[in-house]
């Protein structure tokens, strides 16, 4: 296990040692502020040692939790969208292993656990980050997974679907503009 493999992402919540994988697990059945909270903090953690891609899984986590409508945690720490950006863009400059983000968010979109907590809307969130992952990725090496989109008949949604749908089902007024801010 590395430690202080990179410096602190300054879009995540401060994080002191190692926290364990599980440090999210004893607030996943609330699903609300304390698990988001614990989510974010994982991110960080996980970027911290060194597992980009494990950051951005915690992210993804993240997303399920049920925060009310602009709630004070997320006037804090709001919708992750920022950290997303700033680890793919860190991670791509840096060589790191990230995976392929661009792919892994398609594959998020298109295969939601619709039995988890608001599903829906975690579509439109992963393709919000897949569509910034594109922005920063160059394509070359990191594309779409187009014999996914080939053999499923995937449609990929143009970004301003994207977030008029976020818009329609998030209860955050402020998400949208935060992923407009990231767009090219």
């Amino acid at each position: 296990m590395r430690t202080n493999a990179n410096n602190h992402c300054p879009h995540l919540p401060p994080t002191s040692g190692v926290l364990p994988i599980t440090h999210s697990r004893p607030y996943r059945a609330e699903c609300g502020q304390k698990f988001y909270l614990a989510c974010l903090e994982l991110a960080q953690n996980q970027w911290e040692q060194g597992y980009p891609a494990q950051a951005l899984l915690q992210i993804n986590k993240s997303f399920m939790a049920q925060l009310q409508a602009d709630a004070p945690i997320t006037q804090r720490h709001p919708i992750a969208y920022k950290a997303v950006y700033w680890i793919i863009q860190s991670s791509h400059r840096s060589h790191e292993f990230l995976g392929n983000p661009v792919r892994h968010y398609q594959h998020l979109a298109t295969r939601m656990n619709f039995n988890q907590p608001l599903a829906e809307l975690r579509v439109w969130r992963a393709w919000a980050c897949h569509h910034l992952a594109q922005a920063i990725l160059p394509a070359d090496d990191f594309p779409r997974d187009e014999r996914q989109i080939e053999s499923e008949k995937i449609q990929i949604p143009d970004i301003s679907i994207v977030l008029a749908k976020i818009d329609e089902l998030s209860p955050h007024r402020h998400e949208v503009r935060e992923i407009k801010k990231l767009l090219p």
